[in-house]
């Protein structure tokens, strides 16, 4: 079975400015503060304006105009990107971190980098479990699913 996850994450507050901006944004609450937008191909059109813009390295799904509009949105905002894939065991992950209206840091694609954004925004991992774990990443297999989870509060766009 296979894992895919391509979502924006960040303090709850701070996401708000992407739900603002974007009114298909779906945002999902988790525990500590943090929440995460999944990126659905619908979102995607909105956000990257239906363009056939170029794709930022090491991601699939972050063009540079889903990046100029994000920045634009958040303005300084800590705020971060991941997509994640894993099929039969293999896969990994990649992700970016935007701080003060510019890249802060680009996560090469292996086995860290939700932990590594998760810990940027503060995340205290349970005994016995990491970050990933601890705020339930696990709980859905596919990016669509976070969408359709009830976890979601309409009062935090």
């Amino acid at each position: 079975m296979g894992y895919y996850l391509n979502a924006f994450i960040g303090k709850s507050r701070d996401i708000n400015c992407i739900c603002k901006a974007y009114n298909l944004a779906i945002p999902v609450n988790l525990d500590q503060d943090i929440s995460l937008i999944p990126l659905t191909e619908d979102l995607f059109d909105q956000i990257n304006e239906l363009d056939a813009t170029e794709g930022v390295d090491g991601f699939e799904y972050l063009t540079v105009t889903i990046e100029m509009n994000v920045l634009g949105a958040i303005k300084e905002k800590p705020l971060a990107y991941v997509e994640v894939t894993y099929f039969g065991g293999e896969g990994g992950q990649t992700g970016i971190i935007w701080k003060d209206g510019k890249r802060n840091a680009e996560l090469a694609y292996g086995q860290e980098a939700i932990n590594i954004v998760l810990r940027t925004f503060d995340v205290i991992a349970d005994h016995n479990k990491d970050e990933f774990d601890t705020l339930g990443f696990g709980r859905y297999r596919h990016t669509q699913d976070w969408t359709q989870s009830g976890d979601h509060s309409a009062t935090n766009c």
